[in-house]
């Protein structure tokens, strides 16, 4: 059974300038967490999680676990993404555990940590799907169960293949989120984002939005603002 290596392989060192970017940019990025071998398995199971999504002609949930099946004109049926896929993948339920993530995110939120949401994410080359801007704020409800969460709630994400912008790679916006919550007009709320002139009226530059760029094996964090 494929296993991963020893947690001694993350550039612990790091860490304290990863914090005070994340503090200061409201995202950091751990570069060379996760060696290649142990990429290599979450590639596979990636693909099995996608070859799965595929058997289902819709969206499909049983309980906490989803596939998010999509289809183009002229392109077909995909999977854009999968939630908690973790629960029956040994290989994917690992990552939860392992001691290095523990060990990024406790100087940020200490050590005592539940995972409220665990995602796969494909973006399908030649679909043209994407989420638009917004701040993961807005799925922290209801909101009196997230108090104080600028510093009680961070947001992981691992590269299984190179994320950058000829690829679709995420975008942030440096520094935004120290205005909080934004609190967008609501009638401008789409199924995946809010819509551009919804956050130029909050102020927000979108000129400044820069790309969150990984290699394979990084964890980037971002906050919920």
């Amino acid at each position: 059974m494929s296993t991963f290596i020893k947690a001694s392989y993350m550039p612990i060192n790091n860490i304290k300038t990863n914090v005070n970017e994340y503090l200061e940019k409201g995202y950091t990025i751990v570069r060379g967490v996760f060696h290649p071998d142990e990429i290599a398995n979450l590639k596979l199971a990636f693909d099995r999680a996608y070859q799965e999504g595929m058997t289902h002609p819709v969206t499909w949930r049983h309980q906490n676990r989803v596939f998010w099946i999509q289809e183009k004109e002229g392109f077909g049926r995909f999977v854009n993404g999968c939630q908690w896929q973790s629960w029956v993948d040994p290989i994917l339920d690992r990552v939860r555990y392992d001691p290095r993530m523990l060990a990024i995110i406790e100087p940020l939120i200490g050590n005592h940590v539940n995972q409220i949401i665990n995602q796969m994410h494909w973006k399908v080359p030649g679909t043209g799907y994407t989420w638009g801007m917004h701040q993961d704020v807005r799925s922290r409800t209801p909101k009196h169960c997230f108090r104080e969460l600028g510093s009680s709630y961070v947001q992981t994400v691992i590269g299984i293949d190179r994320h950058c912008a000829g690829n679709g790679a995420m975008k942030v916006i440096p520094c935004s989120h120290k205005r909080g919550d934004l609190e967008f007009d609501q009638t401008k709320i789409k199924s995946y984002g809010t819509s551009n002139e919804a956050v130029a009226e909050c102020g927000v530059d979108l000129s400044k939005a820069i790309d969150f760029a990984l290699e394979e094996g990084d964890v980037g964090l971002w906050g919920p603002y």
